[in-house]
């Protein structure tokens, strides 16, 4: 049956619902459209009751025609709901992402727009807005409209607001992989680099056929950021193999750094050849590597360059090549692990007092740093030699590969180089940090140790002890994901060729950090120490934030630059302000401004009550004449004005 007469029908009611009801009567379209349908009122009752209403619509004389319109069109759409088609032709196929997010979230529509606007415009307000909107209210950045949104900001000008986006969006899991590969651009620039590196960090191996297919169009940095990530998949070698042959500058260097990390014997058949035509960039390739091929190769190769300095009494003279080669293969130690990594170490370590070599060049002298980077050049030297020594690198070095493979082996022997006997004071000490993480890390409890070393001989006073005790535990913190300590560290060089950051190690603690481990840093009194406290604040642990609190509280009493221990007091919870802001104004010694009480009380612990309490101290002194204020008559007015809101 036709039924198009039907939907001319409906056309026709819903205009006149518009025109008003009026000129019905003279509607010659209506009235053509009811004789186009008059034939299908046999059909059916329905039929014959539309056609009824209709009728009435179309008569002069008839009343209420609002009513008879309404039941009219009600009765139309309620009869073409029933004839609607609901098949297609065709097989059906799934959606390709499905799972990107919540389809419905609890929150206003007009939440949901500040805060994908805020994601897609530039501008540090956006940016604060944003991460004020992740740590109060997360669920939203499940909604699929929010991931497609942050999926875009990995764009964004503002570069730090695209780099915390790009961090928040490596924690989903697969299903976020089609938004990131949806319109991507392999012509594009950084943001389809970050793109790259969140489906590494996400499942690289799931979007491996991704990189692959999409490796032909790539250019510059978007293809080298492909490159390296080829070294998600074992099958990929002779891919790679392939395109340090065909690739050139960046993209060819890029593939020899993911071909490092492949655990393969055709890899490092590679690089023994690159190394005996150029040995620098094999070595250099290598400095992000963790494969265990790449542990005996760089041990092996650094045991021939050490070599020279085991004779006793040696100063071998080398050439700068030679300098920056040895710079490079040490650079190359964090990492590494096994029993030929720690035999280096050793060797090393044992060497450093006299490990010194000379090179001259004809006309500059080159200085280096701890792991041979230049950082001095231009100087004529003429005919005079310049010795150089790595004194430093070796424990700097150790303390890195301690972070990247905290196995046994390495624990054990960055606490046997601190401890050895016939080892100079001097150069003991620069391993107490490496021993402290190690113990840390190696899950004995090292209190007692701990307490040994700060009332050993070896450390005349707490001057010379927490500095090097800080560096020891720098990096140790509570990570809420984890719901455990770690130690952080990042990789000691910054950034990889191929754009992605440099690697980031978090290694989970043994030690119980919130016993007695805590009291002994407490005993310090150091701030750096402090700061170290300050990010082992864990806000589950109640009784742990009281013991920090009281802690922070006193400290922030003493110091004249409280602003940190404030911060840390209200990451703890705790609720005591009382002498804090007296304490800091009778301290300065000087006229205060007004901005500078509002700030300070806006960093003040506890709730509204305690706040006004203490700044009501505060003006009490200011009325003793015991604090003055810039521009005293207005401030007082203002100081006024600012403890009758605290009050309400």
């Amino acid at each position: 049956m036709d039924i198009s007469p039907l939907y001319e029908l409906r056309a026709r009611l819903r205009a006149a619902m518009i025109a008003g009801t009026g000129l019905l009567a003279e509607d010659f379209r209506l009235r053509r459209a009811a004789e186009a349908f008059a034939p299908l009122e046999q059909a059916s009752p329905v039929f014959a009751k539309i056609g009824q209403l209709i009728g009435l619509l179309l008569s002069p004389d008839a009343e209420k025609k609002e009513d008879f319109l309404l039941d009219a069109i009600t009765l139309v759409d309620a009869v073409l709901c029933t004839q609607g088609a609901v098949a297609v032709e065709g097989t059906v196929e799934p959606l390709a992402g499905g799972g990107w997010g919540s389809a419905v979230t609890n929150a206003p529509y007009s939440v949901v727009k500040t805060l994908t606007e805020s994601l897609l415009n530039s501008g540090s307000g956006h940016y604060g807005y944003v991460l004020d909107t992740h740590r109060d209210r997360p669920e939203l950045f499940r909604d699929y409209r929010i991931k497609a949104a942050m999926v875009q900001a990995l764009g964004a000008s503002y570069g730090e607001l695209a780099d915390t986006v790009a961090e928040w969006l490596k924690e989903e899991d697969a299903s976020i992989l089609p938004l990131l590969q949806n319109g991507f651009d392999p012509k594009g620039k950084k943001e389809m680099v970050r793109r790259i590196h969140v489906m590494m960090a996400v499942d690289g191996e799931a979007s491996n056929a991704f990189f692959v297919n999409i490796l032909p169009e790539a250019e510059k940095e978007v293809r080298q950021a492909i490159i390296f990530a080829l070294r998600c998949r074992p099958g990929n070698v002779d891919l790679l193999l392939e395109l340090t042959k065909t690739e050139k500058g960046n993209a060819r260097k890029t593939a020899y750094y993911a071909l490092a990390n492949m655990e393969d014997g055709k890899a490092e058949a590679v690089f023994a050849e690159l190394y005996k035509k150029k040995p620098v960039d094999a070595m250099h390739y290598l400095v992000y590597a963790e494969t265990e091929w790449a542990s005996r190769f760089v041990a092996g190769k650094l045991k021939e360059q050490l070599l020279p300095w085991e004779e006793e009494h040696a100063e071998p003279v080398i050439t700068r090549e030679q300098g920056v080669l040895l710079g490079e293969s040490l650079a190359a130690l964090p990492g590494k692990s096994g029993k030929e990594i720690c035999g280096i170490f050793r060797m090393a370590a044992d060497l450093e007092e006299r490990m010194k070599y000379i090179y001259e060049d004809k006309k500059n002298v080159f200085v280096a740093n701890a792991i041979g980077e230049t950082v001095m050049a231009g100087f004529n030297t003429g005919n005079r030699e310049i010795t150089f020594t790595f004194q430093s690198s070796v424990p700097y070095l150790l303390h890195q590969a301690l972070h990247c493979h905290p196995d046994g082996e390495l624990c054990a022997l960055a606490v046997e180089l601190y401890e050895a006997e016939g080892r100079r004071k001097g150069r003991r000490k620069t391993y107490f940090p490496m021993a402290v993480a190690a113990r840390l890390l190696d899950g004995e409890d090292c209190c007692d140790w701990l307490e040994k070393q700060l009332k050993g001989k070896l450390f005349q006073s707490g001057t010379e002890f927490y500095p090097l005790l800080a560096r020891g535990i720098d990096g140790l913190r509570f990570d809420g994901r984890e719901n455990a300590y770690v130690l952080h560290i990042k990789h000691g060089r910054r950034t990889h060729p191929s754009g992605e950051p440099a690697p980031e190690y978090c290694r989970l603690v043994k030690q119980d950090i919130t016993g007695r481990f805590t009291d002994i840093l407490m005993r310090c009194q150091n701030a750096d120490i402090d700061r170290v406290l300050m990010d082992c604040v864990n806000p589950g642990d109640e009784a742990y934030c009281r013991k920090l609190g009281e802690y922070f509280y006193g400290r922030a009493r003493k110091t004249a630059a409280p602003r940190e221990y404030l911060l840390a007091l209200k990451h703890c919870g705790y609720s005591k302000c009382e002498g804090l802001a007296t304490g800091y104004f009778t301290g300065q010694n000087r006229p205060f401004y007004f901005s500078e009480l509002s700030a300070f009380a806006a960093l003040l612990p506890g709730d509204g009550a305690a706040v006004y309490e203490e700044m009501q101290s505060v003006y009490d002194l200011y009325r003793q004449g015991r604090l003055r204020m810039r521009d005293s008559r207005s401030g007082e007015e203002q100081f006024l004005g600012f403890l009758d809101e605290l009050k309400r």
